[in-house]
């Protein structure tokens, strides 16, 4: 005769992999991959911290924040400052580096345009037409000039989108869990349901 027991046994013990893990999990190599793609130095250093690569809803939540608030902050360095905040804080340094690369010889020039504009409208100045470009001569000249409206209209971005896509990734790696949590209770119900359908079905025969 087949009880609770029976049945609770018989469920898998492991959730499967449910929709955020799976979308992260593509931008978030193993460790030993990291690795060994890493050279040699600091980074393969840090490839052996497995605090780093660890999958779960506060650490890519937290990697995504940092990587895009880093990303749009127009700053030197800001690659290496995204790593460094990630080690201290344990995020999932594979994907914070994957946001951090938001800006790049390809958009970093539009983006940081946009960012310049808000921030003459919010400092209420005249914007100036610029042209960001990758040299000294230009962060001397134009960079001291427009830093102000600069700054203040990335910092407002990154911590508007570096925000909201932390608050995303946390609601929808939740829902996720949730529903698969749901599902999981469902199937056990179904499989209790039919063990004592069976239960009875056998007494009556014995009777």
């Amino acid at each position: 005769m087949l009880n609770r027991r029976t049945h609770v046994c018989c469920l898998p013990r492991t959730l499967p992999d449910y929709m955020p893990r799976r979308f992260f999990k593509k931008l978030s190599p193993p460790a030993k991959d990291f690795h060994a793609k890493a050279g040699s130095g600091w980074l393969k250093k840090l490839a052996t911290n497995t605090q780093l690569f660890h999958l779960n809803r506060h650490s890519v939540a937290g990697a995504v924040f940092i990587g895009l608030l880093c990303a749009l902050i127009p700053i030197p360095g800001q690659l290496f400052i995204a790593i460094w905040l990630c080690y201290l804080l344990k995020a999932n340094l594979p994907i914070c580096i994957a946001c951090a690369c938001v800006t790049n010889p390809f958009t970093f020039a539009p983006i940081f345009i946009g960012t310049y504009k808000l921030g003459a409208f919010l400092l209420d100045v005249p914007a100036r037409e610029i042209e960001f470009e990758a040299s000294f001569s230009w962060l001397t000249n134009e960079f001291m000039i427009i830093w102000r409206p600069l700054i203040l209209g990335s910092i407002v971005t990154g911590l508007f989108i570096a925000s909201s896509a932390y608050a995303l990734v946390q609601l929808l790696w939740r829902r996720s869990v949730v529903r698969q949590w749901n599902r999981r209770k469902r199937a056990r119900e179904k499989q209790l349901s039919v063990g004592h359908d069976t239960g009875e079905l056998v007494s009556t025969k014995d009777g």
